[in-house]
C-alpha cells in the first residue's frame, strides 16, 4: 500500500505544478520569435547630427550683491529744448521697462543736470503726460522718483520749454545734460542675455560660474526656472540646458535672489556652449530588379545621444519618422522611394545619434 500511496502523491504534486505552469503561461506568455526579416541592403552609419561643442559666447558679469539694484533704462548726453512764438523745438523719449522690472520695481528714478538756460520761461518736464517740473529751472542737478503705479512696460519722457513771455523776439531755451532713467528693483538682481535663432538651435548647455560666499542661500534662475539654489561656499558652478531653462531666440534673463541672509557673488561669469559641426552622412548602394520589388521595410538600432528628429533622404525623397526611440525603429518604406540600380541615401538630424545599424529589406 505504501507503493500506491507514494504513486498517488506523486500524482497529485504533478497534477499541481501543471497547474502552476497554466497560471504562469497565462500572465507571462512566453517571448514570441521575431517577425522573419531579411535585410537586402545593411549599414553602420555610426554618429550623425552635432558634434562638436564650444563656448560661442561668454558675460563677464563681475559682481553681485542681490539686495536693491539699479537698471539704467535711458541715458543721453544732452538735450537741447527751445520754443519762440514762431518756432518750437521739443524732445520726447521711449522708456521701455522689461517684465522682470515691472515685477521687482521699487520707483523709477530720472536725473539730469540744466547745464544752461536763459530762464525766459518755464522748463516743462513730464512722463506720461503727467507733470513732473513745470517752472523756471536755473542751472543745477533735478532728480525725480516716480511710484511704480505710474510705471508700464512702455513709457514717454518728455521735455518742453514754455513761451518766452513778453519777449516776443526770443526763444525760451534750456540745455539739459547728463539725462538718465534708471529702475530702482530688489531684492534679485537680474542680467539680460541674447540669443540668436541659429545659437538656440545648435544650443548644447550654459555654464554659470562664480566664487560666492555669505551667510544665505542664493536662488538662480533663468527665465524663472531656477538652476541653482544653495549656501555658496568659495567657487562653484552649475551648467543646464535650453529646455531646463526655457530659453528663447532673442532676450533670456538671468537673475540672482538671496534667501535667508546676505549672499556676494564675485566673478560671476555665464558661459554659452554650442554644437559647431552638423555632421550628415551619405551612402550610395545598387539595388537589382529583384531587390528593388522586395523591399517592404527599413530597420534602424540607434542611440539617442541629444533629442532630435532624424531625416532620411532616399534619392532626394525625403522620409521623416514622426519620432524615433533608442533600440529598434522599424518603419515601412514607400517603393516610389527607391528604383532598380545606383541608390543615394542621406541622414541628418536636429540631435546627435548614434545608429549602429541601418538595414532595408522584406
Amino acid at each position: 500500500m505504501r507503493g500506491v500511496e507514494d504513486f498517488i502523491y506523486l500524482l497529485a504534486i504533478a497534477f499541481i505544478i501543471l497547474i502552476c505552469l497554466g497560471i504562469y503561461s497565462a500572465y507571462y506568455p512566453s517571448p514570441q520569435p521575431p517577425v522573419n526579416f531579411t535585410a537586402v541592403i545593411s549599414l553602420s552609419p555610426g554618429k550623425i547630427g552635432w558634434l562638436e561643442e564650444i563656448p560661442a559666447k561668454t558675460w563677464e558679469i563681475g559682481e553681485v550683491v542681490p539686495g536693491e539694484q539699479t537698471q539704467t533704462l535711458l541715458q543721453v548726453g544732452q538735450v537741447e529744448v527751445k520754443r519762440s512764438y514762431w518756432a518750437e523745438r521739443k524732445e520726447s523719449f521711449q522708456v521701455e521697462v522689461p517684465d522682470w522690472g515691472l515685477e521687482w520695481i521699487r520707483k523709477v528714478r530720472i536725473s539730469f543736470q540744466v547745464w544752461d538756460a536763459n530762464l525766459y520761461g518755464n522748463l516743462r518736464v513730464l512722463w506720461n503726460g503727467k507733470e513732473l517740473l513745470n517752472q523756471p529751472s536755473p542751472i543745477r542737478s533735478y532728480t525725480f522718483e516716480i511710484d511704480p503705479e505710474d510705471v508700464f512696460s512702455k513709457n514717454v519722457l518728455d521735455f518742453e520749454a514754455d513761451l518766452p513771455g513778453l519777449r516776443f523776439w526770443a526763444y525760451n531755451v534750456y540745455i539739459i545734460r547728463d539725462l538718465k532713467v534708471e529702475l530702482v528693483y530688489g531684492p534679485a538682481k537680474f542680467f539680460p542675455f541674447d540669443l540668436l535663432p541659429s545659437e538656440l538651435e545648435a544650443f548644447q548647455k550654459g555654464k554659470l560660474s562664480f566664487y560666492g560666499f555669505g551667510d544665505g542661500n542664493v536662488s538662480i534662475k533663468v527665465n524663472g526656472y531656477e538652476i541653482y539654489n544653495r549656501h555658496p561656499t568659495g567657487p562653484d558652478s552649475v551648467e543646464f540646458t535650453a529646455s531646463q531653462a526655457g530659453l528663447t531666440a532673442g532676450e533670456n534673463t538671468l537673475s540672482f535672489r538671496s534667501l535667508e541672509g546676505e549672499v556676494k557673488l564675485e566673478n560671476v561669469r555665464l558661459e554659452v556652449w554650442i554644437l559647431t559641426q552638423n555632421l550628415q552622412k551619405t551612402f550610395s548602394f545598387n539595388l537589382s530588379q529583384q531587390d528593388y520589388e522586395r523591399i517592404k521595410k527599413i530597420r534602424i538600432w540607434l542611440d539617442i545621444l541629444r533629442p532630435g528628429g532624424l531625416k532620411l533622404e532616399l534619392n532626394g525623397n525625403v522620409l521623416e519618422p514622426a519620432q524615433v526611440t533608442a533600440g529598434l525603429n522599424e518603419f515601412d518604406l514607400q517603393p516610389d522611394l527607391l528604383h532598380p540600380g545606383l541608390n543615394q541615401l542621406k541622414l541628418s538630424t536636429t540631435g546627435t545619434l548614434d545608429i549602429q545599424k541601418l538595414e532595408l529589406g522584406y
